[in-house]
């Protein structure tokens, strides 16, 4: 206490010390700084410490500004809001300010604070020192503060007064404040007049019971007139406050009795007022009792004090008689409060009521001292005192019997006493006290009110330490309202209902329980479950409504079904409604709860959140008041609550089209619908952002129901398959005319996208039972030809999967197509990657069956900041998603073949079953997840759906990607004299030897110096290395789990060399460095950064740059990094033209853009142009392969099926043939180098047909040039004046082009069914399968598609990308006919061998020669074909043309050298020469040098065959080539072969030439046979037909001799020639016909 006091000193001095002089009136600034210190003397200084003695200073001097002048017996009230201007700054603007100052009295303080409660104005501080001042006993002024010595005299006056300072809650109403002020004068004057007066009532209280023995009528019982007097008595010895008296007398009028004050008689608060008021008579209830000779009257008034306590005011009534008739004549009326000994007394020490007491002990009849009595007392002991003094003995005796009787129940009691005024009903209740709360007593309340006939309630509650509680209702009517007649009350009625209403919350949850469980729950154990429901929960649910949460609860599981929800509407058409969510095991955040119902246009007004306890799992409750944006039904409801669940169970998501729930009243997966073609619309390119698309489809909610509606007519299989074209028209008839109507264009855009996709779609999973594997996963298969808006090129097919976890595309050219599926990071445009991969991956599929397909999923659940582990099982789990819904909406096949459509999926396009997918980033190790997604649709590729798995052929193990490339590389080093296997080249690299393609690349041969590579980790430099020691390290990584170029043995890298990370800020450059890396001269830097190494490395001067890794790491000069759209690349990307490496090897994808790969070729390695093909040309072996494993596994399914083979026997078989099928892809990719050299070879001479090419392939819609950055027309044109052709990467892509434009034409024609090309069919799988499964082979469900591949691949790559183009044109032959033609060719000739022959003189003869050697077989092939179907016609058929010609053809061919005469004899010689002196062998030299005049066999076949009698081929042959040199046919022959083919005309007259030219020798070669005599020789045969004809032939031979010595041919000369010596056909068969000689 001294420390506080001494604060409080220190406070008030400080507070004094702040204050400014003031002087206040006559106040001295004395008396001021003393009023100050005397105003916070006695206050607490905590209550002070949050002003500022400033403020306090303020405080203080303001209330003596009030106090300067009071009027004696006056009061000072002030009631004050400082405005903004006033006062010190905290104070401005701030509380209102109650200012008191008047004479200090009892109860004052108390009073003031009671009725600012009634106000219910908030009281923020409270003061009120109580000071003594000498006031001017005329004027009131304070003079000065008071001392205890000092008295009053005839001018001072010891005034002891209360200052009182209040601040309550700010108010600014002037109304308000006056208001305030003017009760709480009221309350300064009751106050004042109740404490004046007390000792005058105290009086009269007094003298009352004193002439009680001599003032009462006679007939008054004895012992009532002793109670009063006692009563009084007691009342006035410090029992009762006295508030008020006065008397009052009773008359009868005509109106009724009447009861009027006695005037000038009354004290305290019934002091009369100066104005006399009429009374009314009292109602005749009232008055009944006002006449009632009942001496005393107790109860309580109609009004609460105003003084001291907030109660009603205690009534005491001693009523005055006529002394002679013992009427009642009146009544002396005390107001007042029973003091707190009134309550705290033994009833039986308390007049009246002991008196009670004891009858009531008497009437119970129970023996003194027994427990029943003892129990009695404690009844009346604890019964409401006011009751006690009200109520009669006849009313306490049925509480007392009752209680005792049942006071071991627990159920609750009620007793009734209504007022005999009227004014009230009091209700004691007796309940278990344990059932007594807050809510209870509510809801007991309520029941009273309506039954009694109240309008309000009071209540007094007795809990003690009894299991009983006591608790007092007094109900009262309304201002003009009256309660009911007790009689007209049924009191166990009322009771029963209380009862009911007094159910403890636990016990209505066992009640409750019981019903919702049954039997089997015991109420032990219900009483348990009522537990778990925190206080909280108890006081906003109801039992019934626990129970029923507890078993949605019970009905969740930790794992499968962790929550559930439960919604229910206020009122039928309310426009608020109930959400309740049940969480198991973890809360719920409601971060994710309130964006989610905001999503469905609904306001969280409330939100309560409960944990249930002592569960076996932790269980959350969340209950939301939700305001609706308008009435719905409960149709409504129950969409909106099953939309709600799927959007927490994670199958729809939270975004404004859920709106369309209420304001469209359609269900989520409807809703889902519009939203996955919303979301294709952005990944097609909509200009419109998803809020719009929203917008629209609010805006329109009749054209969203339409679209469903469109939409289900159109795939829902409970439509019948008779009526869906006709409601399906009816439907996009009417959602049609619903658009048109439509105000805003973006919308009606918007609206008519969806209808025009809703037409495109073609089958969806919608209406399956479990779509996408339950994993909600919504499949539209589309047609984005039908879709004006897809960009170019547009798949023929195209899937788009929706979800909220998982969305991703699926695109197919083609109905036998394959491709990667990818995990893409790309959420907006994933479909650009997608399509752009899919573009590149048609020209990388032209060398294998399918066509080129692609996909890519984005996962939509995987936060930024995932750990990489969390990441990759995120995406497996999609991955998995994403295949079960293609494989939704896939057919599936039967082993023979046969489709069928997958159930409830209705089909509006023809059979397709074909699926396979592949690996791709992020999904290497995915092709067992994938193939068991297979497995569980039982579809029928079974693993071979997807590569590459357990079961299949392991890439990395075979190396056949590296492998594949590397026959790339080899021709590369070839063409420029160079073995890459033999000879130490430099190379430098990108990736590292734990990779697929760079390690196994790495591997491939013994003489690689691998001076620089990099990875996304380090940078790897070995300036000088020595190929042997480096490979067997590399090997040695290579064969390491997860090496990195860290792992590499720093003491095997050459001087100078290093393993550096790419975190690092720099890098030292050592001499070794530089000089291996080529650096420039000028360059004088000590170190480079990471990004300027790897760039250093990329532009170094090396033979070989070796591509085996991810990334585009070289654009062209026109391109920028933006356009490459590789981010993560973009600081270390070089352009193309500043390559030094002469050679580029691209076994990794992408890694130079297409437009850097023909800068490269035609600019890089210095300005001279390096060598380089494409990636899908160099890494095709792998895709080659994995598709060779789906169709063996394709084929081996039969085996297995027929019981033929076992799964194990399969797998095994597989593993066996990977050598084999290794070797067939090598030989593949050797084919397409090769093809590429020789088309390379021709690309300028053949440029003009190139453009014709490409210009029919766009003409049929195959092609894009732009796309596909092949040259413009006008580009074309600039290449012929500069004499340059196609670049490499050019010449693949059009190679490309042409297999996938003949494939589809080959398909549609009957050629692939002729049996002379099974022998390629059978050749496609490898000798093994051959001999055991033969058989299949023919049955194979991809049988004409690998036919058409396997011919198509042997067409192109050896005859060139124009072949049939050219030859069409020049012959009007169809494809068929061109095909059997070529195959023929090649047969009669045996072309293929040969080519075997020429291509196994790699690295002996020079690549060029080898070259030069293949374009003279296929010359001859083309050739050959030409006069095939010249000769056979168009419809020809390959088997019967090489039964009839390939054996005599080859008998001729083996002795053309012998059989050729003069300049073709001189030519062969010439040509064969060279070559052996080349290094070609004898043999093929001697085959090759007479390919030239090869094609003659064909004719000279001819001859024979046509011959009507049977010729030695020898004779014929050797006829034929004697006549040929005799008339110079060889050297017209040569001349014409030396013709210009500059152009499309020039070619195909060149080639019209030569036909006529053969085809005349021919006709000769026939005259000579028919004009002659058999059995001559040769010459002497020629010499006849000469003499027959001997004009003839010396104009012919004139001609011939004068063209040939003028020197120049051209075409005209030409012609001339050859028409001199058709004119000996036809002159010379004219004359011998005239004639009519016939030489035998």
């Amino acid at each position: 206490m001294r420390e506080n006091s001494n604060a409080s000193q220190d406070l008030v001095d400080h507070v004094v010390a702040a204050g400014k002089p003031l002087r206040v009136n006559a106040v001295s600034e004395s008396t001021v700084a003393t009023l100050v210190a005397a105003y916070y003397a006695r206050v607490p200084s905590a209550d002070l410490a949050h002003r500022t003695p400033d403020e306090l200073y303020w405080l203080a001097a303001h209330h003596v500004r009030l106090a300067a002048t009071r009027p004696l017996g006056g009061d000072a009230v002030e009631v004050t809001t400082p405005p903004a201007q006033d006062g010190p700054p905290s104070l401005r603007g701030g509380n209102t300010l109650i200012t008191i100052v008047t004479d200090d009295v009892a109860m004052l303080f108390d009073s003031l604070i009671m009725e600012l409660t009634a106000q219910q104005r908030g009281v923020h501080v409270a003061l009120h020192p109580q000071i003594s001042v000498l006031r001017d006993s005329v004027t009131g002024v304070m003079k000065s503060v008071a001392t205890q010595r000092e008295a009053s005299d005839d001018r001072r006056i010891v005034c002891h007064e209360a200052w009182i300072q209040i601040e309550i809650e700010r108010e600014t109403n002037p109304h308000h404040l006056k208001t305030i002020e003017h009760s709480l004068r009221r309350v300064i004057t009751d106050v004042r007049k109740a404490t004046t007066d007390e000792p005058l009532m105290l009086q009269e209280a007094r003298r009352l019971a004193a002439e009680l023995d001599v003032r009462v009528a006679p007939g008054i019982p004895e012992a009532e007139i002793s109670e009063a007097k006692e009563l009084l008595n007691w009342l006035a010895d410090g029992n009762f406050t006295f508030l008020g008296y006065r008397q009052y007398e009773l008359t009868s009028t005509a109106a009724g009795e009447l009861l009027h004050p006695v005037p000038s008689v009354g004290l305290g608060v019934l002091r009369p007022n100066q104005e006399q008021k009429s009374r009314a008579p009292l109602p005749k209830a009232v008055g009944e009792q006002a006449r009632d000779r009942k001496l005393l009257v107790l109860t309580k008034s109609n009004s609460k004090s105003t003084v001291h306590r907030p109660e009603y005011l205690d009534y005491i009534g001693v009523k005055q008689f006529d002394l002679t008739t013992g009427a009642v004549t009146g009544e002396h009326r005390f107001l007042g409060l029973y003091a707190s000994s009134a309550y705290s007394e033994s009833v039986f020490r308390i007049p009246v009521i002991r008196h009670k007491a004891a009858a009531v002990l008497e009437q119970c009849g129970f023996s003194a001292g027994s427990h029943n009595a003892a129990m009695t007392i404690d009844v009346l002991q604890s019964y409401p005192r006011d009751e006690l003094f009200q109520a009669t003995v006849t009313d306490l005796l049925p509480v007392a019997q009752t209680m005792v009787a049942t006071s071991r129940w627990h159920r609750p009691r009620l007793f009734l006493r209504r007022d005999p005024y009227g004014r009230f009903v009091s209700c004691i209740l007796y309940m278990p006290r344990d059932h007594y709360n807050t809510a209870v007593r509510e809801r007991i309340s309520d029941v009273l009110v309506n039954h009694v006939g109240g309008s309000s309630v009071e209540f007094t509650a007795r809990l003690g330490e009894q299991r009983t509680a006591q608790v007092r209702f007094v109900v009262r009517p309304g201002p003009n309202g009256a309660l009911n007649d007790q009689a007209d009350i049924d009191t166990d009625q009322l009771e029963e209902l209380v009862g009911r209403a007094a159910q403890s919350w636990q016990d209505e949850f066992v009640i409750a329980a019981r019903d919702e469980y049954g039997d089997t729950l015991g109420a032990v154990d219900a009483r348990k479950l009522a537990h778990v429901f925190p206080l909280a929960y108890q006081a906003e649910n109801t039992a019934s409504t626990a129970a029923c949460d507890l078993r949605r609860i019970e009905n969740l599981t930790p794992t499968d079904g962790p929550w559930s929800l439960h919604l229910t509407q206020h009122a039928m058409g309310a426009v608020k409604a109930r959400l309740k969510i049940y969480s198991l095991g973890s809360p719920v955040e409601l971060s994710d709860v309130l964006p989610m119902l905001a999503s469905f246009g609904l306001d969280v007004t409330e939100e309560r959140a409960y944990e249930l306890s002592d569960l076996a799992d932790a269980a959350f409750v969340y209950d939301f008041t939700l305001r609706l944006s308008g009435p719905v039904d409960r149709d409504h409801l129950n969409l909106l609550e099953a939309a709600i669940v799927a959007v927490r169970n994670e199958l729809s998501e939270a975004d404004g089209f859920n709106r369309l729930v209420l304001q469209a009243g359609l269900s989520w997966p409807q809703i889902s619908v519009l939203r996955a073609y919303a979301k294709y619309m952005r990944q097609i390119g909509s200009p419109f952002a998803p809020e719009s698309i929203e917008d629209a489809l609010h805006r329109n909610t009749g054209v969203a129901r339409l679209l469903v509606a469109g939409f289900a007519a159109k795939f829902d299989p409970a439509v019948p398959a008779g009526e869906r074209l006709a409601r399906v028209d009816e439907a996009m008839s009417r959602l049609s005319d619903a658009i048109d109507v439509v105000d805003s264009l973006d919308h009606d855009r918007i609206l008519r996208s969806y209808a025009t996709m809703i037409e495109a779609t073609d089958r969806t999973n919608h209406f399956k039972e479990q779509p996408g594997s339950a994993g909600g996963c919504l499949a539209l298969k589309l047609r984005p030809t039908a879709i004006p808006d897809t960009p170019a090129p547009r798949p023929r097919f195209e899937v788009f999967v929706h979800s909220p976890r998982v969305e991703g595309v699926h695109m197919r050219f083609g109905p036998i197509a394959r491709g990667g599926l990818r995990w893409s990071d790309r959420r907006d445009d994933f479909r650009t990657e997608v399509l752009g991969l899919a573009k590149a991956q048609m020209v990388k599929n032209s060398l294998i069956v399918p066509v080129g397909a692609k996909g890519g999923f984005f996962c939509k659940k995987i936060p930024d900041a995932a750990p990489h582990a969390a990441a990759v099982a995120e995406a497996t789990e999609c991955y998995k998603l994403f295949i079960a819904a293609l494989l939704d909406i896939t057919d599936n096949a039967n082993s023979e073949g046969a489709a069928s459509h997958p159930a409830r999926v209705v089909c509006h396009d023809s059979a397709d079953p074909y699926l396979v997918v592949a690996a791709d980033k992020g999904t290497a190790s995915f092709s067992d997840i994938a193939n068991g997604v297979s497995a569980a649709y039982r579809f029928w590729l079974d693993d071979a759906f997807a590569s590459g798995g357990s079961a299949g052929f392991d890439h990395k193990k075979m190396g056949i990607t590296a492998r594949g490339a590397w026959q790339s590389v080899q021709r590369h080093f070839r063409e420029v004299g160079m073995n890459c296997q033999t000879t130490a080249f430099s190379c430098v690299g990108i990736g590292d030897m734990s990779g697929d393609v760079f390690g196994n690349g790495m591997l491939l041969s013994q003489h690689i110096k691998l001076v620089a590579a990099f990875d996304h980790r380090h940078i790897f430099i070995d300036p000088n290395p020595n190929p042997r020691v480096a490979r067997s390290e590399r090997r040695r990584l290579y064969e390491t789990r997860g090496s990195t170029w860290a792992d590499y043995d720093p003491a095997l890298l050459s001087t100078g060399g290093g393993i550096f990370s790419r975190k690092a800020k720099s890098i030292p450059l050592t001499p070794e460095m530089r000089q291996s890396l080529t650096l420039p001269t000028d360059f004088t830097g000590t170190s480079l950064t990471p990004d300027e190494l790897i760039r250093a490395i990329l532009l170094a001067e090396v033979d070989l740059l070796w591509n085996g890794g991810i990334g585009t790491y070289i654009r062209a000069s026109n391109e920028t990094d933006a356009d490459v759209g590789d981010k993560a690349n973009d600081g270390i990307r070089v352009v193309a033209r500043a390559v030094r490496a002469q050679i580029i090897g691209e076994g990794g994808n992408l890694g130079l853009t297409q437009r850097a790969r023909i800068e490269y070729a035609r600019s890089g390695c210095g300005g001279s142009g390096g060598r380089i093909n494409t990636d899908f040309i160099d890494n095709a072996a792998g895709v080659n392969t994995s598709d060779r494993e789906v169709n063996l596994k394709i084929l081996l399914a039969s085996a297995i099926d027929q019981n033929r083979l076992t799964r194990g026997q399969r797998d095994a078989l597989i593993v066996a043939m990977t050598d084999d099928v290794a070797g067939l892809v090598i030989r593949d990719n050797y084919s397409q180098n090769a093809a590429l050299a020789d088309s390379i070879a021709e690309s300028t001479i053949l440029l003009h047909v190139h453009e014709d090419w490409m210009r029919e392939l766009e003409a049929r819609g195959l092609l894009n040039r732009e796309l596909e950055f092949l040259p413009s027309t006008a580009e074309v044109l600039e290449r012929m004046e500069r004499g340059e052709g196609l670049t490499g990467p050019e010449l693949a892509t059009l190679m490309a082009y042409t297999k996938i434009a003949l494939t589809s034409d080959l398909l549609a024609s009957n050629v692939l069914d002729n049996r002379y090309f099974e022998a390629l069919t059978d050749q496609y799988f490898p000798s093994v399968v051959r001999e055991l499964y033969g058989d299949l082979i023919r049955r194979h469900p991809l049988r004409r598609e690998i036919t058409a591949t396997q011919v198509l691949n042997r067409l192109v790559d050896g005859s060139g990308i124009t072949f049939c183009h050219r030859l069409a044109e020049e012959t009007g032959a169809p494809l068929a006919a061109l095909v059997q033609a070529n195959f023929a060719s090649r047969s009669i000739f045996d072309i293929d061998t040969f080519i075997d022959q020429i291509n196994a003189l790699d690295n002996t003869v020079s690549s060029e020669l080898q070259t030069e050697m293949r374009l003279d077989l296929w010359g001859l092939v083309e050739r050959s074909s030409r006069w095939i179907i010249n000769n056979r016609g168009p419809s020809l058929d390959a088997n019967e043309t090489v039964s009839s010609m390939r054996a005599i053809a080859q008998e001729i061919l083996e002795r053309m050298p012998a059989l050729m005469h003069g300049d073709d004899l001189d030519t062969f010689r010439s040509r064969k020469r060279r070559l052996t002196q080349q290094g070609v062998p004898e043999s093929i030299a001697e085959r090759v040098a007479v390919m030239p005049r090869a094609q003659s066999i064909l004719t000279i076949v001819n001859t024979i065959l046509a011959s009507p009698r049977p010729v030695e081929p020898r004779d014929i042959a050797k006829l034929y080539f004697s006549l040929g040199d005799r008339m110079g046919f060889s050297t017209l022959v040569t001349l014409a072969e030396a013709l210009p083919r500059d152009d499309r005309w020039q070619m195909m007259a060149r080639a019209a030439i030569r036909d006529d030219i053969h085809y005349t020798q021919e006709r000769l070669v026939e005259q000579v046979l028919e004009q002659t005599t058999d059995g001559q020789s040769v010459e002497q045969r020629i010499d006849e037909w000469e003499r027959l004809g001997q004009a003839d032939i010396n104009h012919a031979a004139a001609t011939l001799t004068e063209m040939v010595v003028e020197g120049t041919t051209d075409l005209g000369r030409l012609t001339v020639a050859v028409k001199a010596l058709k004119t000996l056909v036809t002159v010379r068969r004219a004359r011998i016909s005239l004639s009519g000689a016939r030489v035998n």
